[in-house]
Parts: C-alpha cells; sequence; structure tokens
C-alpha cells in the first residue's frame, strides 16, 4: 500500500484527477487536495510557485497504471509530477477495504 502524492499547476487539473482517480478506483475512500506554495532560484532570485497537491491512498501495482493514466486522460502544459511513499503499517479493517474497494491490478 501506498499514498500517492500528485501535483499539478492548477486546480481544475487537480479536480479533474480527483474525479478520475475516484471513478476509476484507482484512489481508496478518498482525495486529499491542497494548495501549496514553493521556491525556486531562478537566475538568483527567489521565486515564489503555487500548486495543487492530490494524495491518496491505493495499492503499490497501480502505480502504473495511475501514471500512464495521468498521461493518457489529461493534457497539461506540464505533466503532472507523480511520488509515492509507502504506506508500513494500517489498521487490519481499514487495509481490508483498500483492497477491497480499489481496481484489482
Amino acid at each position: 500500500m501506498i499514498t500517492a502524492h500528485i501535483i499539478v499547476s492548477h486546480e481544475q487539473q487537480a479536480r479533474e484527477i480527483a474525479e478520475w482517480l475516484l471513478k476509476e478506483k484507482l484512489a481508496f475512500d478518498s482525495v486529499d487536495v491542497d494548495q501549496q506554495e514553493s521556491f525556486t532560484l531562478i537566475s538568483g532570485s527567489l521565486v515564489k510557485r503555487v500548486s495543487w497537491k492530490l494524495q491518496t491512498r491505493t495499492k503499490a501495482l497501480l502505480f502504473e497504471r495511475i501514471n500512464e493514466g495521468l498521461h493518457a486522460q489529461f493534457s497539461f502544459e506540464s505533466a503532472p509530477f507523480l511520488y509515492c511513499t509507502p504506506i508500513v503499517q494500517m489498521n487490519q479493517e481499514m487495509a481490508s477495504r483498500l483492497r477491497e474497494e480499489t481496481l484489482n491490478p
């Protein structure tokens, strides 16, 4: 089990991806969406960027399907950034629900 993190540039993209993940049963239960700010140096100047971060719990075996689907289903001026973190432990009831309520790869 993993937590998938998807970072996009626009709120509308985040909403479309959240809906797609849930309808396709690639996400378990819900998708959390937060606006975030990050800073980077461009030509020596600090520049603030605003983006949207989606987080959801899913099966590790669905990572490639999510990654491929993001690029096939959505057109972006820049591709979404997808990465995952492992879920080391989860209570048994939630783990069972995740296995049952998400797509079987």
